[in-house]
């Protein structure tokens, strides 16, 4: 990737449902349910949120190579659900290498819905001004350091985007694990690392499990 160009638009929908929903009839749900998942070049993954926390119970994300699109499935996507719920938030953000590692997510990987863990966890972040005065060899051995321990729990994929100028966070941070408990020790340790001096805003963080055939049936 040549510098600058940007790789894919990743966007998080946070929806919170009516109780009119769950009176609703099972194809007008499912008809919903439709209108989440991508269509044409826009790929989305659901995630059921309901019992996690109180004003939030489903996550939308979407990836998409333009901005455009993710915006045109959106407000297909919101005549669809008018009167069965709203949205509470969305953290939009874009891939591109990082400034420390390189890396960077892929879209292909990113967005095949076979290759997704069991549950995500995600939240805007922000940096305090106070980051950005150090100097970048002095930044650059502290994110080692903190990417040294993440590394130590290879079982927890991070997604990292950059919202910078886009949207009041600066970056949108996203987890990937098969096991919840093996994730909150992951954040745990992560929290000793010096970089959490430098960390402004880091909630509200918003948690799922995937949604699959083994748990529609708590939304029909």
């Amino acid at each position: 990737m040549n510098d600058g160009e940007v790789g894919f638009f990743s966007q998080f929908v946070i929806l919170a449902l009516e109780d009119s929903w769950f009176s609703s009839n099972v194809d007008r749900k499912k008809q919903v349910l439709s209108s989440m998942r991508g269509h044409g070049d826009v790929r989305s993954h659901i995630y059921l949120s309901l019992g996690f926390k109180s004003n939030a119970d489903m996550i939308i994300w979407r990836l998409s190579r333009k901005p455009e699109e993710l915006q045109s499935e959106h407000i297909e996507f919101r005549k669809n659900i008018a009167g069965l719920g709203k949205i509470i938030a969305i953290y939009t953000g874009i891939s591109r290498p990082s400034t420390y590692t390189g890396e960077e997510g892929e879209f292909e990987a990113l967005s095949d819905p076979k290759k997704r863990s069991r549950y995500l966890s995600i939240y805007p972040f922000t940096k305090t001004p106070e980051w950005y005065l150090l100097d970048v060899d002095k930044r650059r051995k502290i994110m080692v350091e903190h990417i040294a321990i993440g590394r130590k729990f290879p079982k927890v994929r991070q997604v990292l985007l950059y919202s910078f100028g886009a949207d009041d966070q600066e970056f949108v941070v996203a987890y990937e694990t098969d096991d919840l408990k093996y994730y909150i020790e992951c954040v745990m340790a992560l929290r000793e690392s010096e970089s959490r001096l430098y960390t402004k805003v880091d909630t509200p963080v918003f948690t799922g499990t995937i949604l699959d055939e083994t748990n529609e049936h708590l939304i029909l």
